[in-house]
């Protein structure tokens, strides 16, 4: 891999789709995936997931160019959760909570509040 040569503060590896199924599949919604190239994730230090969209090309270009994205703050985090319902009708109490939601919502408070999350 040279391109990772380049991102020295990262470190890469190589993992087999079969021996990894599990956490592919639970985790990555890796059932929804072709596996004719490689996929890239890369796992942050809060282990939040980022899955590279475009497709991997040998030449680098593809993997440089996410990495670079993901440095830059320009890639969202993957995160396991249903679609938000287009229409929730006339519910009285919560049921689910979209993580996407869930998070923002507690950034708020916690900045409203004045404390730290750990």
């Amino acid at each position: 891999m040279k391109v990772g040569q380049d991102f020295g503060d990262m470190n890469f590896a190589v993992a087999d789709n079969k021996k990894f199924a599990g956490m592919i599949n639970s985790e990555l919604n890796g059932a929804a995936w072709s596996f004719d190239k490689p996929k890239v994730v890369i796992f942050d230090d809060a282990d939040k997931k980022y899955i590279m969209e475009e497709e991997f090309s040998t030449d680098g270009k593809s993997l440089r160019a996410f990495i670079e994205k993901f440095n830059a703050g320009e890639v969202e985090a993957w995160i396991k959760s249903e679609d938000v319902p287009a229409e929730q009708g006339a519910l009285k109490k919560v049921k689910r909570i979209f993580l996407p939601f869930f998070e923002h919502l507690s950034f708020r408070l916690l900045a409203k509040t004045g404390t730290t999350s750990s």
